[in-house]
């Protein structure tokens, strides 16, 4: 009996198997947010290197009819069985989610290279540097991490970082960590299903970079806030899908400067963005199910913002992750020119930039555990 059940199982699996390859091919998944491995070419070459064999797994995976129903339903099947943590996050039981980030995960030492390079590139420019390191979302409401989950120690890497560098506001040559204020005035401020912080969040930290630099609160109403979109489920969702995830709001400030947005080098978005833009969004976006991607459009290399009226002054460089994507409409009105530079997409040179440009400030916005990975840190320097 039970070795019959084995072979109809089997038999099935095999059968679904096989019906995939006379499917529609899928290029790009929305749900994953990511392009799927799409049938390999077969070759001699490609069957000797073992190429071939390694895709067509990929494939047969990605390629595998209903997979997205088959994702959730293993999602569910993990729960059921006690798990928090599947596929890098904690999947909770209200439908939200929080990033995995743990201990292990990271390394001390690369967190006190990357400080010494931002120190290096302040002084070879004598520029003055503001490190911003964005809390995560347990530092910001330590109640969404599961009881008991565990996560790394970002008091101590924060501590770490006030230590070797400046205090104050940094002057020339000079690198300083921007205090944030953990007593925040909004009780939720990142999304329930991505790992980015929501408006309210990125509304808060840029008030914390202005308070920094000495400049005046703006009450978060002033930036004219508009609902854009109430059907978002974003990374963390994708990669541990829930039929009851919750669903998260696009929220955009439409009251600001008019502005001429250019885009140079690499870019994620995987829709074509080319050309000056009058805009800090990207609408097309909210139709995708990539609806963090409205602004700018994703991650690019270079993004070049010139403000034409207000009275803002100086140029201000910002050497970022995405997190900075969504901070950057509450900054363009203090200054004339921000640039943005992507180091995973920026192909130029951060020391010939900034010789050429000579910016007033730089900012270095990273989500905290980002820069403590950061590999390319190097880049800052050369």
């Amino acid at each position: 009996m039970k070795k019959g059940y084995t072979i109809l199982v089997l038999a099935a699996l095999s059968a679904i198997a096989c019906s995939s390859l006379f499917m529609p091919v899928s290029k790009y998944s929305a749900m994953e947010n990511r392009y799927l491995t799409t049938w390999p070419g077969l070759s001699v070459e490609n069957i000797l290197s073992g190429t071939f064999q390694k895709d067509l797994e990929k494939a047969l995976s990605d390629q595998f009819p209903f997979r997205d129903a088959c994702v959730k339903l293993s999602v569910e099947g993990e729960l059921a069985m006690g798990r928090q943590d599947i596929s890098g996050v904690y999947a909770k039981r209200d439908g939200s989610y929080v990033e995995k980030v743990v201990s292990s995960e990271l390394s001390k030492s690369r967190f006190d290279l990357n400080l010494r390079f931002l120190s290096k590139m302040a002084e070879d420019h004598q520029v003055p540097v503001d490190l911003f390191m964005v809390p995560s979302a347990p530092e910001m409401e330590p109640y969404r991490l599961p009881a008991g989950a565990p996560y790394y120690d970002a008091a101590s890497y924060r501590a770490a970082a006030r230590h070797s560098l400046s205090s104050g506001k940094a002057k020339a040559g000079e690198v300083s960590v921007v205090p944030v204020d953990f007593q925040m005035r909004q009780k939720e401020h990142y999304f329930y299903t991505d790992h980015h912080y929501n408006n309210h969040g990125a509304y808060e930290c840029a008030m914390a970079y202005r308070s920094y630099l000495g400049k005046k609160r703006r009450s978060y109403h002033s930036y004219g806030q508009k609902l854009m979109a109430d059907d978002f489920r974003g990374t963390l969702y994708s990669k541990a899908p829930r039929a009851n995830a919750k669903y998260d709001r696009i929220i955009l400030p439409s009251l600001l400067q008019k502005v001429s947005v250019s885009y140079e080098g690499g870019s994620d978005g995987h829709l074509t963005n080319s050309g000056e833009k009058d805009s800090l969004y990207d609408l097309r976006y909210l139709k995708e199910k990539d609806k963090y991607s409205t602004y700018q459009g994703g991650n690019h290399g270079l993004v070049r913002v010139k403000v034409k009226d207000g009275t803002g002054k100086g140029k201000l460089l910002i050497i970022k992750d995405s997190f900075a994507n969504s901070v950057l409409p509450y900054l363009v009105g203090d200054y004339r020119e921000v640039d943005m530079i992507d180091l995973r997409y920026y192909t130029g040179s951060v020391k010939e930039y900034l010789e050429k440009e000579q910016p007033d400030r730089v900012l270095v916005y990273y989500e905290m555990s980002n820069f403590i990975k950061e590999e390319k840190a190097s880049a800052l320097i050369r």
